[in-house]
């Protein structure tokens, strides 16, 4: 197989592309403080960075006509990433707090307690295991991007968990150290 035909790294490429673009949003929104140590430098790399891997990923693929492949990349990084995956573990300050969480985004999910485990399994997806850190520097820091129906949103915010807005982003306050990003299924 050509290398330039690889959709795993094509795929790869794409991903790094996508997060590029999302820390360079995160700093030309960084309060004064913040922002003075970042130089411009800086920022043009990651700018540098981000066009590379859109152009390697699938730009150079729609200039050639071969859209339809670069359909199969960005899909392919959408979730080919969790293929094979069945289960996450997470690290929580709380049980209680995550199981509130993470039932409001998969309302239909299947729940268990086993000892000092929770077990969050939704209908489509990986499996969720929690446990209980020993102390709050050992909680999960993760960011996530995951697919919910239209009403998650909602259910979040009725369950008083910080959600933007848009309904595009929310915060596992007190559980996780996570910031999820929500797309609504199609």
């Amino acid at each position: 197989m050509d290398a330039d035909d690889d959709l795993e790294t094509r795929a790869s490429l794409y991903c790094v592309a996508q997060q590029a673009a999302a820390l360079h949003r995160l700093l030309a929104v960084l309060p004064p403080d913040a922002a003075r140590r970042v130089t411009g430098g800086e920022k043009d790399t990651i700018s540098q960075l981000t066009s590379r891997a859109l152009w390697s990923s699938t730009a150079d693929l729609h200039q050639q006509g071969r859209s339809e492949y670069a359909k199969q990349v960005v899909a392919q990084a959408r979730g080919g990433a969790a293929e094979g995956i069945t289960e996450l573990r997470l690290v929580t300050n709380s049980l209680d707090i995550s199981e509130r969480f993470w039932t409001a985004i998969y309302a239909d999910a299947a729940v268990e307690r086993i000892g000092g485990e929770l077990r969050i399994t939704p209908q489509e997806g990986p499996a969720l295991l929690l446990v209980e850190a020993l102390a709050a520097h050992l909680i999960t820091t993760v960011d996530m991007e995951i697919v919910v129906d239209d009403d998650a949103a909602d259910r979040l915010r009725a369950n008083g968990f910080d959600v933007s807005r848009d309904g595009r982003y929310v915060v596992d306050v007190n559980g996780t150290d996570a910031t999820v990003r929500i797309e609504v299924r199609p």
